[in-house]
């Protein structure tokens, strides 16, 4: 039982972080994205469907996320 009860905790635990780590990351992400192709610009506009779509990837893998995000130079 005592097993169980840790499991528990860990899993509950796994989803708030993943939460928090969504709303970082959407709130991280870019609104657009510019871009250059063939000598052309352009801008890709990222809309709240792309965002919640990396953002939900994000927080399904958040120990990976967070990894970068500290690592990351400034």
């Amino acid at each position: 039982m005592k097993d169980m009860f840790n499991t528990e905790a860990l899993v509950i635990v796994y989803i708030v972080i993943g939460i928090f780590t969504f709303g970082h990351c959407y709130n991280q992400y870019p609104d657009e994205e510019p871009g250059e192709f063939g000598g052309y610009k352009y801008v890709i506009n990222n809309g709240p469907g792309t965002k919640s779509i990396v953002s939900i990837a994000a927080s399904a893998c958040w120990p990976f996320y967070w990894s970068v995000q500290l690592q990351e130079k400034k």
